[in-house]
């Protein structure tokens, strides 16, 4: 978790192992408050999940949306200004969301399942955005 809020925008990103055999529970989560307040959810991939949900839309589904998800190392990027916020993950935008309830500050914060095993994290770049947002 970081050590202190932040309350402009920030940039976030940080690569993340990617065990394609391991089924995930773990997330970052950005606009942290308290225990009580965690503030928005990002969730590491799931291989295992993705898998299964291709397989049951099969086709509905174009093949190019999953092919960059096979690396070893993912890339996730959090953009947060104001009441907007952005979540990519391999150049993928997987999260466009306009936040109204929760005030644009608080921490990042990493979260693992004890389940989970390790995650590597490598990479982390964090930085306020200057400016009116998004």
């Amino acid at each position: 978790m970081t050590d202190r809020e932040y309350s402009n925008g920030v940039y976030f990103h940080a690569y993340v192992d990617n065990d394609t055999l391991a089924t995930r529970s773990s997330c970052l989560y950005y606009r942290w408050t308290s225990p009580e307040s965690p503030g928005y959810r990002a969730d590491f991939l799931d291989y295992p999940s993705v898998v299964r949900f291709t397989d049951q839309y099969g086709k509905k589904i174009p093949p190019d949306v999953i092919r960059p998800m096979n690396s070893e190392w993912l890339h996730y990027r959090v953009i947060s200004s104001d009441n907007l916020s952005q979540v990519w993950l391999n150049e993928f935008l997987v999260s466009d969301n306009k936040l109204l309830e929760k005030p644009p500050r608080g921490r990042i914060a990493f979260w693992r399942s004890p389940e989970d095993g390790v995650i590597r994290i490598k990479g982390m770049v964090l930085r306020e955005i200057e400016g009116p947002g998004l």
